[in-house]
């Protein structure tokens, strides 16, 4: 009995280096070599004075990336934002309460030790010679230690330090998306402020021919009726401002809740559009490279490896487990003193349980287990196909902007240019007021539609390095853990 007793326990202390549950493979980076069928050309270069851009293929993202822009001004905002927005305040807040939990976790490695004591007044029953009440006060040191016989622990451990990395990923993702929404508000604060600029000297323009209408219509050159127009056309614009001047005040207050600001704090200057400076390189990440820098696809790559640890801990769960325990002390009573071998008390105890019928519970843990990992693993591939697919819409987009920006321009140039030539002719009444509206409302619509294109082209710069995910992860994941 003893030789099988010895063997047993030998075999269970070999199996104390084993560890259930799958190991984790990291997925393999896809194969692919790009984010369409064929390369994005490079933006087409606008017109004089635009900027022209080009594609670096296969290079990474620059830390602070923002800086491209050449605005001083935005460079501080996102610096102030990455330090006091509220949002990213609370996540690494909750990076540290997972590594935390971590140490925590890690404590189950180690035998647990405990200062026990108890005094107590009884009477003992059916002795004579304790009849009369006494007093009894032990003072032990207690032991305890459960061997991890099948990796349940590290299994554990494992899916506690993938959490953690899981948040400091988040962390990243978090603060990329801070900084692209304060760039993208600080780009349609300027656009709108320039849509302002452009609406005021349309209305301005309006109110000279207006002013050269209603002199004419004094003369008798001109009938009311074509007054009236131009009236309603000044209104018309004036109308428009209110709109405009509250989606600036919306964008403002966007600004100062993303740097953690109260909103009836005064802004830091804003940098106008003209202001900003197309980067001439983007750079565009390799596949490959894009899956190990965008932190969601990461963050989702470290929720796999939890869930995969998931398995190995509910495996673990079926299995035996070998609590042992000691405790060493004294006991004072009647006749004994404490600080005597007879005041000695110890023990040393060692069990075994195995679950035996849990009515279909742990088998169920373990299945649901492999379901999660199964879920895991189909959102973590859900997370690279929309990245790939945030990166191809911003190429597209970037290379459309540039045509659709040159197009514009020109509309522009074009509007501008037959206004003053339309205007020109009314001095000299060879034109008719309903040419002018008609040359005016035409610049209007060119002036407004050129800013805003040339907003959107600074949005899509801004969507593409947010759609690679790079240059902002260092810092924010949880370099302190190990993998």
């Amino acid at each position: 009995m003893h030789r099988r007793s010895l063997l047993a326990g030998l075999a269970l202390l070999c199996c104390a280096g084993c560890t259930l549950g799958p190991d984790f493979d990291r997925p393999a980076a896809p194969a692919a070599a790009g984010y369409g069928p064929t390369p994005p050309p490079d933006p087409a270069a606008g017109t004089a004075g635009e900027a022209a851009q080009r594609f670096v293929p296969g290079a990474p993202v620059p830390a602070g990336w923002w800086r491209a822009f050449g605005s001083p001004e935005l460079d501080a905002l996102v610096a102030e934002a990455l330090r006091h927005n509220a949002g990213l305040e609370a996540a690494r807040a909750t990076l540290r309460q997972a590594e935390a939990l971590v140490a925590a976790g890690r404590g189950g490695f180690y035998p647990s030790l405990g200062l026990a004591a108890q005094a107590a007044r009884q009477r003992a029953e059916q002795a004579p010679a304790a009849s009369s009440p006494y007093s009894l006060r032990t003072a032990r040191l207690e032991v305890s230690y459960a061997p991890d016989l099948f990796g349940g622990t590290r299994r554990e451990v494992e899916g506690l330090v993938a959490e953690a990395h899981r948040q400091g990923f988040e962390l990243a993702a978090a603060a990329l998306g801070v900084s692209g929404n304060l760039i993208n508000a600080v780009i349609e604060e300027a656009a709108l402020q320039a849509q302002l600029a452009a609406t005021r000297e349309i209305i301005a323009v309006a109110e000279d021919s207006l002013r050269l209408s209603r002199s004419r219509l004094a003369l008798g050159a001109v009938p009311r009726g074509e007054v009236l127009l131009q009236e309603a056309e000044v209104m018309q614009r004036r109308a428009e401002l209110p709109a405009l001047q509250k989606a600036v005040e919306a964008r403002r207050t966007l600004i100062t809740v993303l740097l953690g600001r109260i909103p009836d704090r005064p802004l830091p200057p804003l940098p106008t559009l003209d202001a900003l400076r197309l980067p001439e390189t983007l750079p565009v990440s390799l596949p490959s490279a894009l899956v190990r820098q965008r932190p969601d696809i990461l963050a989702a790559e470290a929720a796999l490896r939890a869930a995969n640890a998931g398995i190995g801990v509910a495996s673990a769960n079926m299995l035996p487990r070998l609590p042992l325990t000691a405790a060493y002390g004294t006991a004072q009573a009647p006749g004994v003193d404490a600080f005597t071998p007879q005041g000695l008390i110890w023990s040393v105890a060692a069990g075994l349980t195995q679950p035996l019928f849990q009515g279909g519970r742990l088998a169920g843990q373990r299945a649901a287990a492999i379901a999660a990992r199964d879920a895991a693993a189909a959102r973590y591939r859900a997370t690279v196909l929309a990245a790939f697919r945030d990166v191809a819409d911003a190429l597209r987009a970037i290379g459309s902007d540039a045509e659709e920006l040159r197009a514009r321009r020109e509309a522009a140039r074009v509007a501008a240019l037959s206004l003053e030539i339309a205007r020109r002719q009314q001095r000299l009444g060879a034109a008719s007021l309903l040419e002018v509206l008609a040359a005016q409302q035409a610049d209007a619509r060119a002036r407004i539609a050129l800013v805003q294109a040339t907003a959107a082209r600074y949005s899509d710069t801004v969507a593409l390095h947010l759609a690679l995910g790079g240059g902002i992860l260092t810092g924010h994941a949880p370099s302190s853990l190990p993998p």
